[in-house]
Order: structure tokens, then sequence, then C-alpha cells
């Protein structure tokens, strides 16, 4: 259920603040499984940003190199 994964993310999210009140970043519970699983999902996403503008390879390729290391 949707609802009830947000509140359980939420709870393993908590802000902290400067003494002036003000938020300055989040403690990211990991040992929560929704929060890890939000973590790893945002990870990957900057990942793919990153590589956004490398060249593409064919799966056909991939393959092969697979099967050629392989062989050797």
């Amino acid at each position: 259920m949707i609802t009830m994964e947000a509140v359980t993310i939420r709870r393993g999210i908590t802000p902290i603040t400067n003494q002036e009140g003000q938020q300055t970043g989040l403690f990211f519970d990991l040992t929560n499984e929704a929060v890890r699983d939000l973590v790893e999902d945002l990870m990957d996403t900057l990942i793919a940003a990153e590589r956004v503008n490398e060249p593409t390879v064919a799966s056909s390729e991939v393959i092969a190199r697979i099967r050629a290391r392989k062989d050797d």
C-alpha cells in the first residue's frame, strides 16, 4: 500500500537543523528497508543521469564481449 510505504519512509528520514532552526540536512535511517530502497533508487538515477551522454553499445556487442571473456 503506497500510503503505508510513505509513512514508513517518512519515519526513516529525520531533518537536521542548525541552532537557528534552519534545516541543513537529512538523516536517512538505512536500517529502514523502505528508506534504503529509496536511496538506492536515487543513486541509480544519479548514475544514469551522469551517463546520459555516453555512447550506447548494442546488446549483441555486449553479449559477444561476455562470450569472449568466457572463452579466455
